[in-house]
């Protein structure tokens, strides 16, 4: 099924230029390659060339034959920042079950990743889960740990305030906000934080815990 795989970097030339592309994925099935889009180029690049190179489009369904004329340049890893034009094209065109299963195995991914103490890899794969399924809080409050476990302290505050937006009034978020602002050195907000957990969990120790230790140092 076509002579090209997944990570593989090709080009045309026509009219004197380059075009350039990256499958992302191969569907054997429908005889589609999975491409993104470079900006065309006047000649090969080699080296960091190709790493630079300005992307045009990062994602179109192209038939497998459109690429008969093709040849390769190079083979390079398919990263999750580049599926995100593919993740945005299954959850228009796929049914739900399709979906179901890929947001799954992107989140059972991506915790072996962050329990493996690979975070940044963590927080790609449990993006593409949320692109997939932006409702899905548990993988917004997860991409939020594998931030805070990189310091990342501001971002983690965002993804938190995310996860809220979509399922409000849940301890963990409100709670762990409050730990991010007091890593961070904002005793203030971070007491402030602590009193909403508290106010959600009364009985909570570990709340009223953090709040002691954010009034002392504010």
């Amino acid at each position: 099924m076509g002579q090209f795989s997944d990570g593989d970097i090709i080009y045309i030339y026509y009219e004197e230029e380059f075009y350039l592309y990256k499958i992302l994925k191969v569907d054997e099935a429908a005889s589609i390659f999975h491409v993104l889009a470079y900006e065309v180029q006047e000649y090969l690049p080699y080296g960091e060339e190709i790493t630079d190179m300005a992307v045009k489009v990062f994602h179109a369904p192209v038939d497998i034959k459109a690429f008969d004329n093709a040849e390769i340049l190079t083979k390079s890893k398919v990263t999750e920042y580049e599926l995100q034009g593919y993740y945005e094209y299954v959850k228009q065109t796929q049914n739900p079950e399709v979906i179901a299963d890929m947001v799954n195995q992107l989140y059972m991914d991506a915790y072996s990743l962050a329990k493996d103490g690979d975070f940044g890899d963590a927080i790609e794969k449990y993006t593409s889960a949320i692109t997939l399924f932006p409702g899905f809080f548990q993988a917004i409050d997860n991409r939020a740990f594998c931030k805070m476990d990189l310091g990342l302290w501001n971002e983690a505050i965002e993804d938190f305030e995310m996860s809220l937006a979509v399922k409000p009034g849940t301890f963990l978020a409100e709670f762990s906000i409050g730990e991010c602002y007091l890593n961070a050195g904002d005793y203030k907000k971070a007491k402030e934080q602590f009193e909403k957990a508290l106010v959600i969990e009364p009985s909570s120790e570990i709340a009223l815990e953090f709040l002691k230790k954010a009034a002392a140092k504010e």
